[in-house]
């Protein structure tokens, strides 16, 4: 509580504020609340004793316009009128001077944008977010009251608002991302395929177009959705992206690559219904990845020469133009098949009315964009940009043909389908090596097929097809191009393997021809490679003979204790050993004499071993070279004399 020095100040403190301008009183309460020694919050609180109540109506009143003042100021749209246009220098002014600074602001939508869904549902509140950052403290998110000096925590619908100016509130954020538009040149240029199960309808087997029960068939029950699987119906569509004609076709089950290049040869060759005109072999095809573009839908692409364009997972803007021929079919035709669902028992009565329709629909609607319908759009594609096909069972053929892999023969070919094929002309090909072949409905003459190579690029990983020739046969059976005998004389090209031998025996004998090559190994001191290292040639043995010997140092070891070997010899009598000693000794240039007998009695008082003589000898003769040892080193070895 105020002292009475203090509630005096105060009173007079609140008379000044009373005839305080406008943006004055702030001013006015801080130099207040420094001389009461206080901070300004509590000179508020002390000074609403001393204004009556009309007095503060008003200044709450004064307050609240001058927010609303401001806050209108500050929410004005940059490109209203008389507003100068947003720049980057505004936003920072903006972040200077706002209560939620921009680090708060993006972690405030950091957290909203995480919690989100894929579909876009927003699981956690702005409420939930701001509570959650605040009570750790990670954001502030407050603001000063000039008038009063308080700091109060922004609310809910401001920090909304900054959010808003700032660019990141959630509503913001899920806008699309910006897209380019794409313009192609000429009919057939690029076809969009899309495929789509038809969740309205479905065809039980034997039965009639059924509408799908919503309570039963839904995503939280996958074994009801399971129970109908096989009887589901896939819609295929094709847009031409220049015309935007239209073609649509229904199958059973599920999408997969034979069902899409099915689809694709019904769509590709001329049609049984003359009133449908669109034909041929496009320039580019865009489908989804997956099915639509698996390796049985790459394989047919490629033999009817078109670029198979899979899009980036989850991005259907990329082919938006049959997304939305998805829309229009549901719409225009799928919507009345409940009232026709008497005269549909199969597929074939399901194609049979989409066909009739789509005949109709694309030769009546105007497209916008050109201003023709879709069909007479279509009819003003030019001779060189219409590729025309064969029929639909050929192109049906042309995807469900394994390849197959046969060995290549040493006379380089190849059988296939009961013929012989020529494969010397392939690059790489090798006897016994085994090449991949695959039938081509297509090629061949009148159409009747030809067996393609299935070749990779081992740089670019990218696959071609080379067709083979045949080998035709005489009325013997016989190659009818292989030489006459006794009138001409040929042999098979060689292949890269034999270009490859041929010049490994050129490089080893160091020659420029096959002959050469031949004399020099028949020299008896040929040697491979002879010529390198300056006439030296290749030497294995260089590193060991070069090479610093290593010196190992001794290792220590423990005792092994076996029975020494008992060596058997014959003791001589002193006297004896002495007869045969002296004439040894004095060969090698020693002399012999009563101290040396001495010498040998006392040495070998129980007998002088025969094998020690030589020994002896040396031993009495200074210099002499010793190479056997003598008995103490015998029995130092580990050998023990016996008589």
């Amino acid at each position: 509580m105020p002292s009475p020095a203090q509630h005096a100040a105060l009173a007079q403190l609140a008379t000044a504020l009373a005839a305080a301008p406008h943006g004055g009183r702030g001013a006015l309460i801080a130099q207040a609340a420094a001389a009461l020694g206080v901070c300004p919050a509590t000179v508020q609180a002390w000074l609403r004793g001393h204004r009556g109540p009309r007095r503060q109506h008003a200044d709450s009143l004064a307050r609240l316009v001058a927010q609303r003042e401001e806050q209108a100021t500050r929410d004005r749209p940059a490109d209203a009128a008389g507003a100068p246009a947003a720049t980057p220098a505004d936003a920072d002014a903006l972040a200077a001077r706002a209560a939620l600074t921009a680090a708060e602001a993006d972690l405030i939508s950091t957290c909203l944008r995480e919690a989100g869904r894929a579909n876009g549902k927003q699981l956690m509140s702005l409420k939930q977010a701001v509570a959650t950052l605040r009570t750790q403290g990670l954001i502030r998110a407050e603001r000063l009251d000039p008038a009063t000096g308080e700091v109060q925590p922004l609310s809910l619908s401001a920090i909304s608002r900054y959010l808003t100016r700032y660019g990141l509130h959630p509503e913001q954020l899920r806008a699309p991302t910006p897209h380019q538009a794409l313009r192609t040149a000429h009919p057939n240029a690029r076809w969009e395929v899309d495929a789509s199960v038809c969740v309205v309808y479905y065809l039980p087997t034997g039965a009639l177009i059924q509408d799908i029960d919503p309570t039963r068939h839904y995503k939280n029950r996958p074994e009801h959705l399971a129970a109908i699987a096989t009887e589901r119906v896939i819609r295929y569509v094709l847009t031409d992206h220049t015309t935007n004609a239209t073609l649509w076709r229904y199958y059973p089950h599920a999408e997969s690559g034979a069902t899409t290049v099915a689809f694709l040869a019904w769509a590709v060759a001329p049609k049984t219904n003359p009133a449908i005109p669109v034909q041929g072999a496009p320039f580019r095809l865009v489908v989804d990845p997956g099915a639509t573009a698996a390796g049985t839908v790459q394989r047919w692409c490629d033999l009817l020469g078109i670029e198979l364009a899979p899009t980036r997972p989850k991005n259907p803007r990329a082919k938006g133009s049959v997304e939305q021929a998805q829309n229009r079919i549901e719409t225009v035709f799928e919507s009345g098949l409940r009232h026709q669902s008497h005269r549909i028992k199969d597929f074939n009565d399901l194609n049979a009315l989409a066909e009739t329709y789509q005949a109709h629909y694309g030769a009546h609607q105007v497209v916008g964009r050109h201003g023709l319908t879709r069909y007479a759009a279509w009819a003003r594609i030019t001779p060189e940009q219409l590729r025309l096909t064969e029929g639909e069972a050929v192109l049906r053929a042309l995807a469900t043909q394994a390849p197959a892999t046969p060995k290549v023969g040493g006379d380089l070919t190849v059988a296939y389908r009961g013929q012989r094929w020529r494969v010397q002309d392939l690059p790489g090909v090798a006897i016994g090596a085994k090449l991949a072949v695959l039938w081509c409905p297509l090629l061949g003459a009148a159409g009747t097929g030809h067996a393609v190579a299935v070749l990779t690029d081992p740089e670019t990983g990218l696959t071609r097809y080379q067709p083979l020739p045949m080998v035709e046969r005489d009325d013997w059976g016989f190659d009818s191009e292989a030489p006459l005998d006794g009138e001409a004389y040929a042999r098979l090209p060689d292949t890269q393997i034999d270009r490859n031998r041929k010049r490994l025996a050129l490089l080893a004998s160091g020659t420029e021809s096959l002959k050469e090559d031949e004399r020099a190994r028949r020299r008896k001191d040929f040697q491979p490679l002879a010529h390198l290292d300056e006439g030296r040639g290749v030497d294995p043995y260089r590193a060991a003979e070069t090479a610093p010997p290593i010196t190992w140092l001794p290792q220590r070891g423990t005792e092994h204790r076996v029975t020494a070997p008992v060596l058997a010899t014959e003791l001589l009598d002193p006297l004896d050993a002495a007869l045969r000693l002296a004439p040894r000794v004095q060969a090698l240039g020693g002399s012999w004499g009563p101290d040396q007998y001495q010498w040998l009695a006392q040495r070998y008082a129980a007998g002088v071993p025969v094998d020690a003589l030589e020994a002896l000898a040396r031993e009495c003769a200074p210099g002499a070279p010793a190479d056997e040892p003598a008995p103490e080193l015998a029995q130092a070895a580990g050998l023990r004399l016996v008589r």
